[in-house]
């Protein structure tokens, strides 16, 4: 069975085709666009349970993958998963923060300029602290955690998703 995310990249293709033209590199599905991709590709609403929408701008969609023939190479950043569920990575979830609602259980994203700096609340809802901005300079160490962090999380999210 297709993913929902699938179904997504052959719009996408499809809408295209006669606008840039498509060339696959290392298995990747890329175009070449001579112009701005906000004036070629569309946005994208991916639709979650619940009501929960998130807007797709092309570039939380697509990444530059370098120059051939004198045009940027754009290429798709999802494709077909092996199940129905996708994982999400940094390319869509750029300039979004994660939100957290113990209260009602839930979790979800809000557009955020991640250059700023975050204010998160703590249990009160009182008491605000400032995390400062996001540290571009990640050590070997901080980033093995944040990718097992992050892999951890997106289990629990798909096992949240499959089960609601």
């Amino acid at each position: 069975m297709m993913s929902l995310l699938y179904l997504c990249y052959i719009q996408i293709s499809n809408s295209v085709s006669q606008l840039v033209t498509p060339i696959m590199s290392n298995g990747e599905q890329c175009y070449l666009v001579s112009t701005s991709i906000n004036d070629m590709f569309p946005p994208v609403s991916l639709n979650f349970a619940g009501g929960a929408s998130m807007m797709l701008r092309p570039q939380d969609y697509l990444f530059h993958y370098g120059f051939y023939d004198g045009a940027s190479m754009w290429c798709i950043g999802f494709s077909q998963a092996l199940e129905e569920q996708n994982i999400l990575g940094d390319l869509v979830l750029k300039d979004k923060v994660f939100v957290y609602d113990l209260a009602r259980q839930r979790i979800g994203w809000a557009e955020y300029d991640c250059s700023m700096s975050v204010n998160v609340s703590v249990t009160s809802g009182k008491d605000i602290v400032n995390s400062g901005q996001p540290c571009l300079m990640i050590s070997r160490q901080d980033m093995l955690s944040k990718l097992f962090s992050s892999v951890l999380l997106a289990l629990l999210l798909c096992t949240f998703f499959t089960l609601t």
